[in-house]
């Protein structure tokens, strides 16, 4: 007989689970999230008014065949409130320990109701999401991500949208960033080394955000500006990338410990421009080098 009991009792809870698991996924709202294959699922808990997203995207499995993968996050409040106007625009945030403490004492399923009691106008709360990335938890159905939601509800803990990695997947992920580092200045060296070879004089070593030498119309402007340097003009070319990743304000401020950081007042003499412009495509090419010393097409950093 307490065999039979204990084996009913273990009945009831699994069709309880699963009724709880039937009831978020009839409970999602279905959005479009930028696409076909991109598909969103929201879910608000009618008890702890906790919410849930779940986005789907397209990948392929491990036989390459496409399918798809479902992403979840929970919105989680970051301990501050806000208020926007009636165009939706935020005119005032502020901090708000309370929101934090009172989760530390009674868990995110308790949290919306004891602001609420304390008077905290839990709507001008700002809340939080996950995001892609190393790490992140996918799951193979909706259902699965169901599960979780309803896991996290059981627990009274937050959804967690990632996991740490193994030591394994660290070190892997170590050698490909150093792949791609080594890589990366690889292509810098070879455009480094087209500009210095093929431009003339003032722009000698100097080349675009696109690993290009700079095109005739930036070599015109700056010269425009050196046979007349005044602050409209400056405003107009100052954005002009002359090293690769610095545009000419930064090669300016590299070189002149006295060049303003911000702001639209200010600029440079035809002399401090072109010696900044120098001095910056050699220390480029400097750095460079060092680089390519450093790193190595394996990923294993040279000694």
């Amino acid at each position: 007989m307490k065999a039979r009991k204990t084996a009913l009792r273990k009945v009831a809870g699994a069709l309880s689970a699963a009724t709880t698991k039937q009831l978020i996924l009839a409970s999602f709202v279905t959005h479009d999230d930028g696409g076909d294959d991109e598909i969103g699922y929201h879910y608000v808990d009618p008890e702890t008014r906790r919410e849930f997203h779940v986005r789907r995207s397209e990948t392929l499995d491990d036989c390459n065949r496409p399918c798809f993968r479902y992403f979840l996050e929970e919105r989680i409040p970051n301990g501050r409130l806000a208020e926007v106007d009636e165009r939706g625009i935020c005119t005032r945030a502020w901090d708000a320990p309370l929101i934090k403490e009172v989760e530390a004492r009674v868990g995110p399923n308790g949290l919306i109701k004891e602001l609420v009691q304390l008077g905290v106008d839990v709507d001008k709360m700002i809340s939080v999401g996950g995001g892609y990335g190393v790490g992140s938890i996918f799951y193979p159905s909706l259902e699965e991500s169901a599960g979780a939601i309803e896991l996290a509800l059981k627990n009274n803990e937050r959804y967690q949208y990632f996991r740490a990695l193994t030591d394994q997947e660290k070190i892997k992920l170590d050698r490909r960033s150093a792949v791609q580092s080594h890589e990366y200045w690889l292509a810098q060296s070879a455009a480094a080394a087209r500009s210095w070879a093929t431009q003339e004089d003032l722009f000698k070593g100097c080349y675009d955000g696109l690993d290009r030498p700079l095109s005739d119309d930036s070599k015109k402007r700056i010269l425009s500006y050196l046979n007349n340097p005044g602050q409209d003009v400056w405003l107009e070319v100052r954005s002009i990338i002359v090293t690769g990743h610095k545009n000419l304000w930064a090669v300016w401020c590299q070189n002149d410990l006295l060049a303003p950081r911000s702001g639209d007042k200010g600029y440079p003499s035809a002399d401090a421009l072109r010696a900044a412009i120098r001095s910056s495509a050699a220390s480029r090419r400097a750095e460079i080098e060092e680089k390519l010393k450093t790193t190595s097409p394996s990923g294993l950093r040279s000694v």
